[in-house]
């Protein structure tokens, strides 16, 4: 499965992140390290997708 990139807005910030798997299961929610981001996940997510929706976040700098 591949992950689908969407973007929030909150008090007028764009936020991008990945949305890995069935939006109906329990959420895993996965954050990086300083100088990473969201992909860094992906072959986690991947795997914990297959029985939990997991959203990997692209903090910002």
């Amino acid at each position: 499965m591949e992950p689908v990139s969407k973007y929030i807005v909150a008090n007028g910030l764009r936020q991008h992140y990945l949305d890995w798997g069935n939006s109906e299961a329990q959420t895993v929610l996965m954050t990086h390290g300083i100088g990473l981001c969201a992909q860094i996940w992906n072959n986690t997510a991947k795997e914990l997708s297959k029985e939990f929706h997991v959203i990997s976040l692209d903090l910002r700098a």
